[in-house]
């Protein structure tokens, strides 16, 4: 038999001394049994897992059948766990007998303190097992009926919801069964996940008018001893980059893998028989379970160390698993994450992304308690912890507000009578009366608060529904001017200014002498020492950080990480078949026997197969990509072509355009955004006699002048052509790009960088807070684009 604690004792006299008076009133009136049960019938036991619910529940319905007519019904959340709670009642209440809900239903053995532990399913549900228990047998009646006549010979129903109630809808067989069969005179509900929602959900259904409320404390579990004083949650963070490469679910296993040891070690050192167990929840894709087994067997745990559990409920096999030592990890996906008591569990590896609170809890209930074994001596203070790793760093989200959920259940158990008083109305029907007390009133208080955010609910559906009227208005009026706009046919036309000197121009473009260049690239490719220090490298440094979810205390530290060979070949793909233009397998392959050819020439002779050099060449490649862009633009460059392009002797518009002094055709063009815009005005306006003339340059137009980007990704046409008196370069012609970010992707990057064969450098011009223009300029030491001086018309002659 298990010593009461002292809140324990606390928890189940109020919850008796609650029910008793419940009983009382209802033996003291006829005809009054629903309104007493809506006011008094109720009670709600919150606390972490390991506070000893299951204990309590059994205690509370033990005390009650001693002194009252009273059968109960425990309903547990999965198949799985009814045996763990009948073992706990054949173990710990002698005076509850334990009832089996096939085989032992008939009305004249029945007795108080009778108890079916059962699920929903099991009782309200279109499952042939279900239909069989509610129809009768020659030996048994029916579960209806065997309700009915113990209520007929005077037996009150008592039920116990473990968790249950959470799930519990509307127009279920679950919720008619409760209501029309049950209708229970006494309901005990138990959670280790309190959440106000699910209550007021389950409150509101069953027409509940009140729940009492009895709360028990982690902080007074920890005094007793019976959970762990917190939970460490490791993650790791990575940029996108090194996320992108590193194999977590091996790097989070293994550092489980070596929490799980050190406790071990720990435990053996203190001499304590006890092998702690390790959880590990995988995802739930086709191959998790076998890859994570492998991964497990590298690391040093034989088969017979390991088992799976992956049924949709737990069964009672997986009870044996908590108490066989020679089991040390417990691969599972959702199953085990309700109700499942291991305590000689320390460690849990998640494989998979939660942020849920109700599913954090539960998780953190896995590894909370503390292993009767170890209930009564002192431990080094590591295994007063429990260790939880993840690799998501969202799934510390789940956790935490887990953590803090737990934290804000403070013990209250004062609770002695209903807040219900029966006055009997001289000699008329007797009445009940609901006490205002300060829970009560809290229930008021909710209720105000539910009509107004139904009241703000009903304004947000009204503003959603009924569109403004002016909004219309303006649909109305662009619909107006699209007809206009439409029916305008008067052209206007401008023509090439003949009195500005315009040299010919030309266009870069790209010759597609794959042949050839695949070859130069190949060859030009610089597998550098630095490069061949890395080709057997399988793990990275990364940052691991800890916290212990109760207190919010967080450490970081740099660990290793497992490289990915996968995630390296995938990437190394992704970079050589980004470059479109170039013939993707053509260049594997190349670069392949360049790699075999660096290999042999360095000496490195035993290993040349092919697995071995592909995975030399991926890692050379996505360790320094920038190798392969240097190699691509010394060989571009040779396979670059300047074409002439032809001007158009004019352009013409819909609508007049505005007179411009210095562009080529006279006229501000009309498909300029409004910081080009201002940047012609500027030109324009030039006092220095340095502008010749500009010209608004289109984009993939035959007449266009093109940049070729040097990773042959597309062509970068600029914004301007400018001509530049005295221009120390590109013959008197300056090409001008404007934007108005200069670091939101890499195109940005490169048009920074880039410079025509013939006009050479791309001006790059950004208009700072639309007050000042500024020049754009790429800085390698920080690989990104930065604002340079000011831009004045003077410095384009040298730029």
């Amino acid at each position: 038999m298990i010593v009461l604690k002292r809140f324990q004792e606390e928890a189940i006299n109020s919850a008796v001394s609650y029910f008793k008076n419940t009983l009382t009133l209802l033996a003291a009136t006829s005809g009054m049994k629903e309104n007493i049960v809506k006011k008094a019938g109720y009670c709600l036991l919150e606390a972490p897992t390991g506070a000893g619910k299951t204990l309590i529940a059994g205690h509370v319905a033990e005390q009650i059948s001693k002194s009252n007519k009273i059968i109960w019904f425990w309903f547990t959340p999965f198949v799985g766990l009814v045996g763990q709670a009948e073992k706990t009642i054949k173990d710990e209440f002698p005076k509850l007998s334990l009832k089996n809900l096939y085989k032992e239903r008939q009305i004249e053995k029945i007795n108080s303190g009778d108890i079916f532990v059962t699920t929903w399913a099991s009782v309200a549900s279109s499952k042939k097992s279900s239909r069989r228990i509610r129809q009768a047998t020659e030996i048994d009646v029916g579960l209806d009926e065997y309700i009915e006549l113990a209520k007929l010979q005077g037996y009150n129903i008592g039920v116990i919801i473990d968790e249950s109630h959470h799930s519990f809808k509307a127009e279920t067989e679950a919720q008619k069964f409760f209501t029309s069969i049950l209708n229970p005179s006494l309901s005990l509900l138990i959670t280790a996940t309190p959440n106000d929602k699910d209550i007021e959900a389950f409150q509101k259904l069953m027409e509940i008018e009140k729940i009492e409320k009895l709360s028990i404390s982690r902080v007074d579990c920890v005094k007793a001893n019976l959970i762990k004083k917190g939970i460490k949650a490791t993650t790791f963070l990575t940029d996108k980059w090194t996320g992108s490469l590193i194999d977590l679910n091996k790097t989070a296993l293994s550092q489980g893998c070596e929490i799980h040891n050190s406790i071990k070690k720990k435990l053996e050192d203190e001499e304590l028989e006890v092998t702690p167990l390790m959880l590990v929840q995988v995802d739930s894709s086709s191959n998790s379970i076998e890859r994570t087994k492998k991964y497990l067997y590298d690391l040093g745990f034989s088969e017979e160390q390991i088992a799976v559990h992956t049924a949709d409920e737990p069964d009672p096999n997986l009870i044996s698993i908590a108490h066989d030592e020679s089991i040390e990890v417990l691969i599972f996906k959702m199953a085990v994450a309700l109700g499942f008591d291991a305590p000689r569990a320390f460690t849990l590896v998640s494989l998979r992304s939660s942020r849920d609170v109700g599913f954090g809890i539960q998780i953190v209930g896995r590894i909370l308690r503390v292993d009767r074994r170890l209930q009564r001596i002192i431990v080094p203070k590591e295994l007063n912890y429990g260790y939880v790793v993840m690799i998501d760093e969202n799934t510390q989200t789940g956790l935490s507000s887990a953590a803090d959920r737990i934290n804000s259940i403070k013990t209250e158990l004062s609770t002695a009578s209903p807040n219900v008083t029966l006055i009997d109305m001289l000699g008329k029907e007797a009445e009940l009366i609901m006490q205002p007390t300060e829970n009560h009133k809290g229930n008021l208080l909710s209720l105000e608060n539910a009509n107004n955010n139904l009241f703000q609910r009903k304004m947000l559906y009204d503003e959603e529904n009924h569109p403004n009227i002016s909004v219309l208005g303006e649909i109305g009026k662009n619909n107006i001017f699209e007809e206009q706009f439409v029916m305008h046919t008067e052209s206007f036309i401008y023509n090439l200014n003949s009195e500005i000197d315009i040299p010919q121009l030309y266009r870069e473009k790209y010759s597609l002498k794959q042949k050839d260049i695949v070859p130069c690239i190949a060859k030009q490719i610089n597998f550098s020492d630095n490069i061949f220090s890395v080709l057997l490298k399988d793990s990275t440094k990364i940052i691991k950080k800890e916290i212990e979810i109760f207190e919010h205390l967080e450490s970081i530290q740099s660990s290793l990480a497992y490289l990915s060979k996968d995630k390296i070949t995938q990437k190394a793909q992704e970079i050589i078949f980004s470059k479109e233009f170039l013939d993707g397998n053509k260049l594997y392959f190349a670069l392949v026997e360049r790699m075999r050819s660096e290999l042999f020439s360095r000496g490195i002779t035993m290993k040349l197969d092919n697995d071995f050099v592909e995975s030399g060449l991926n890692i050379a490649i996505v360790m320094y990509p920038e190798i392969l862009d240097e190699a691509i633009k010394k060989c571009m460059v040779s396979f670059i072509e300047m074409e002439p392009v032809t001007l158009p002797k004019y352009i013409s518009s819909d609508i007049e355009l505005k007179h411009s002094r210095l562009n080529i055709y006279g006229v501000y063009p009309d498909d300029m955004n409004r910081w080009e815009t201002e940047f012609s005005r500027l030109l324009d306006h030039d006092t220095t006699g340095d502008i010749l003339w500009w010209h608004r340059n289109p984009v993939r137009r035959t007449y266009s002048i093109s940049v070729v980007d040097e990773n042959l990704q597309y062509d970068f046409y600029p914004d301007f052509v400018v001509g530049i008196k005295d221009r120390q370069h590109g013959k008197n012609i300056l090409l001008v790009e404007i934007k108005g970010t200069i670091n939101r992707d890499k195109n940005e990057l490169f048009k920074a960088q880039s410079s025509h064969k013939l006009y050479k450098d791309v001006m790059v011009l950004h208009w700072e807070d639309e007050r000042s223009w500024h020049i754009v300029r790429f800085d390698p030491k920080q690989g990104m684009n930065i604002l340079d001086q000011r831009f004045r018309i003077e410095l384009m002659s040298d730029f």
